[in-house]
């Protein structure tokens, strides 16, 4: 390594890793991909498998450099779930620091859910940022037809926020931002306060000493 990244950002995208193929093309004994599917979805896995062993090369060569990253991939996504030596993501785990942050795009503006995982030796590993809304989301099935393209597919960009986010985050732990502290997640979202759950019009304030009334 030449010392010529400060940090790298990895999203990869493989059809065959995703839950929502049917029939399945991997399953909790043959994640690696099952050897009954069709000669086509063969090279899809085998391609798939592929591209993770480079992104776990990848990964271990930046911790091995002191280099910030995230991977990105769906939380369910058969990536996270590989059990083959060379596809697994023990030995990055094993190393001090590298965690999951785990969020829901809704909590960013979006009409759907979408529950992402970002693999990271960044401090946004080991929190969380999911859904708290009380109505239904956009389910991600079938086609758009003002967009004219698959569901799935519209909702594969970032939003801003949670972009804003990560490049923050990165940043301040790349040294860019000098001594700032960390980035707190839930005001990177879109919340009117940062003591999320908390009512917004809670009423006028008590006297002290005062207690709350008792409703029977």
């Amino acid at each position: 390594m030449l010392g010529l990244f400060a940090a790298m950002g990895a999203g990869p995208v493989c059809a065959s890793f995703s839950t929502a193929i049917t029939p399945p093309v991997r399953t909790i004994e043959h994640p690696e991909g099952v050897d009954w599917c069709s000669e086509k979805q063969q090279l899809k896995n085998e391609l798939g498998n592929n591209f993770l062993a480079f992104v776990l090369q990848i990964t271990l060569a930046c911790l091995d450099a002191g280099v910030i990253f995230f991977v990105e991939n769906p939380d369910g996504s058969w990536m996270w779930r590989q059990r083959r030596p060379d596809l697994s993501w023990s030995s990055v785990l094993r190393r001090p620091g590298v965690d999951d942050f785990r969020t829901d795009f809704c909590r960013f503006g979006t009409k759907w859910r979408k529950r992402t995982r970002f693999r990271t030796n960044s401090h946004l590993g080991g929190q969380k940022l999911f859904c708290i809304c009380k109505g239904h989301h956009l389910v991600l099935r079938g086609r758009c037809k003002q967009r004219k393209m698959n569901m799935t597919k519209l909702a594969e960009p970032y939003p801003r926020g949670l972009c804003n986010m990560l490049a923050g985050a990165i940043a301040r732990d790349a040294g860019f931002l000098g001594e700032r502290r960390k980035l707190d997640v839930n005001l990177c979202a879109r919340q009117s306060s940062c003591r999320i759950g908390e009512a917004s019009h809670p009423g006028p304030r008590r006297a002290p000493g005062q207690r709350p009334p008792i409703h029977l």
